[in-house]
């Protein structure tokens, strides 16, 4: 994707959204606003567009949004200026519910070139704004995700008043992180709970840690700019050259399995943190089991709950890391654990409460009206006082590359009981389709959408707002026609195609 192909698609959602993301200049540098509330913001939409855009160039791929107790909504997403660019991290505020937004400031940009990929945005007991994320060390950025994948340095930078923290970094390249999920523990503290690769070994020269290798589990608590961070998970040490030698000196030589860091990863964890401060979460591990003829199946599905890791059954889906098995927590006190079944019926997700330590007899929180259907993205946000809410992009049709994506969102405080999903988009009613023909040939042009990830928040009044990565798709025709030398009727067609992912906020 290059630039004047964000251009083109960018045009093209501009005009159905009549301009919602346009934003006045001259915003405080820390992206509050000043004078009046929202006195310099973006220009409201029409009353009946619930959808407010909130990034710039059209090259985003994750957001996260937190509401502060004076119904301030603070929000993080990445985006790309232009293809070759890394994808940076900007903050947005609203004073106004999610109308106007002040301009967007740069969180990541270090000059280091590396990208920023998943994040949340997270408030403390003290009212203090957290913007968490992680840069991706990897040669390719192209594959990891919310859960995970791909090696990196999870950072943050912290709004205390009127003014952010520089950014504060909990590894780097040599031991470097790969999966992570931030929550709120006792009196409001930020946690965040992150694994990284042995620490005996410089992972630079082995191009990065794989997932399997992942083996040390940390707890983060943040206060401000400061950080204390214990290890919840340690593997065993790896012997130094030292150490080696002289044991080969007494005869006794160590073998490979001894040296080497042991595959006892964890990744795609997901969880929240309990009143006593102990996370819990769910998380993938390998080795896979594997059958009587070597095939691999699916990775374990640890669980550890507060104390204890044990599995409690399988990821039973490929490539989680896009949309990684989730622990929550409800308002009775209860865990649940969210995934997307692979041999269920129909394409849905499903919430399964934990009784006894094991899975229980599942619910369905969003689904097709009838089968095939298609999920094709899905995200499940913990909320405050035990409130849960589930994002899912759906297609009622379902097959290759449907046209009728929308998000949907559902939420619970408990038993079993989700609400009926909320169709957040509308993408289909949206669609459009222009056809313009001439003497000498014609130009036909069609938008559709796709939602990609997203997140929920409380909001002061009760309400669920929710911040989202919708991908315009534009698809051009041109066709010409002529008269050959032979007096022949001949005609030509060209296509191309654009996509750009923007950033809304849904009001509710």
């Amino acid at each position: 994707m290059n630039y004047s192909r964000f251009i083109i698609a960018g045009f093209a959602i501009t005009l159905l959204l009549n301009g919602c993301g346009k934003s006045d200049k001259d915003q405080p540098s820390d992206g509050s606003s000043s004078s009046s509330p929202q006195a310099q913001a973006t220009e409201p939409p029409k009353k009946a567009d619930k959808l407010v855009k909130l990034s710039q160039y059209g090259g985003s791929q994750y957001c996260s949004i937190a509401s502060a107790s004076d119904g301030t909504l603070h929000a993080i997403f990445t985006d790309r200026a232009a293809a070759g660019k890394p994808a940076y991290l900007f903050y947005r505020a609203s004073k106004d519910g999610g109308t106007t937004w002040t301009e967007p400031k740069n969180l990541s940009d270090d000059e280091s070139g590396l990208s920023s990929y998943y994040c949340r945005m997270m408030i403390d007991g003290k009212g203090r704004v957290y913007a968490i994320w992680k840069y991706i060390t990897a040669a390719s950025d192209t594959l990891d995700g919310p859960g995970g994948y791909t090696c990196g340095i999870v950072a943050y930078r912290c709004l205390d008043g009127a003014s952010w923290s520089k950014i504060i970094r909990f590894c780097d390249k040599h031991a470097p992180s790969v999966s992570w999920f931030a929550g709120r523990g006792p009196d409001g503290a930020v946690n965040v709970i992150w694994n990284q690769g042995n620490k005996d070994i410089d992972w630079v020269p082995q191009g990065g840690v794989n997932p399997n290798y992942a083996n040390q589990l940390n707890q983060s608590v943040l206060d401000g700019a400061t950080v204390t961070t214990k290890v919840l998970i340690a593997p065993k040490p790896i012997p130094t050259q030292a150490e080696q030698d002289a044991a080969r000196a007494k005869g006794a030589s160590m073998s490979y399995d001894d040296t080497a860091p042991k595959r006892e990863g964890l990744w795609d964890l997901r969880g929240f943190i309990d009143a006593t401060g102990a996370p819990h979460f769910v998380a993938e591990r390998y080795p896979f089991p594997r059958d009587q003829a070597g095939n691999s199946g699916d990775p374990p599905l640890m669980y550890y709950d507060g104390k204890v890791l044990k599995q409690i059954g399988e990821a039973n889906h490929t490539n989680n890391f896009n949309n990684p098995v989730t622990l929550l927590v409800d308002a009775h006190g209860k865990e649940h654990v969210i995934r997307m079944p692979v041999h269920s019926e129909k394409e849905c997700v499903r919430d399964y409460p934990i009784d006894g330590g094991v899975l229980g007899e599942p619910t369905d929180v969003v689904a097709p009206d009838k089968a095939p259907g298609k999920v094709s993205d899905w995200q499940a946000t913990q909320l405050p006082d035990g409130k849960m809410a589930v994002t899912v992009a759906l297609s009622q049709k379902g097959g290759w590359a449907p046209d009728d994506v929308d998000l949907y969102v559902s939420t619970s405080t408990g038993d079993g009981k989700w609400s009926t999903p909320l169709n957040l988009t509308d993408n289909v009613g949206r669609q459009a389709f222009m056809s313009k023909e001439t003497s000498a040939g014609g130009v036909m042009k069609s938008d559709t959408y796709r939602p990609d990830f997203a997140e929920s928040v409380s909001l002061k009044d009760g309400g669920v707002g929710v911040i989202m990565v919708n991908t315009d798709y534009s698809i051009i025709g041109i066709t010409n026609s002529g008269v050959n030398g032979s007096g022949r009727a001949v005609g030509s067609l060209a296509t191309g195609s654009t996509s750009a992912p923007w950033v809304y906020y849904r009001k509710p």
